[in-house]
């Protein structure tokens, strides 16, 4: 990964609900993954989307069980944009 040569160790994937996002999240991962040392969170886009909290949990879910998820804490990190309004969320 050039990331790393870089001495980048993570990256945050700013996302909205398109159809290729699911796809591409998968492809982050398992990079990442194979990569062993990079880590990846998620951060929702509500200026582009409205995020149901539903959508947000199932996707966490998703992923926090990867190796490559950040987690602080022992638990995974994500973050939203312009989540004003969202913050039940």
């Amino acid at each position: 990964m050039h990331a790393s040569a870089a001495g980048i160790d993570g990256f945050a994937l700013d996302i909205s609900a398109d159809s290729y996002t699911n796809t591409q999240l998968d492809n982050a991962y398992g990079a990442a993954k194979q990569h062993g040392s990079f880590s990846l969170f998620i951060s929702c886009d509500y200026a582009a989307h409205a995020w149901s909290s539903d959508e947000v949990k199932n996707m966490l879910n998703k992923y926090s069980g990867c190796s490559a998820q950040f987690k602080r804490n022992g638990k995974p990190l994500a973050i939203t944009i312009d989540g004003l309004g969202s913050d039940e969320d």
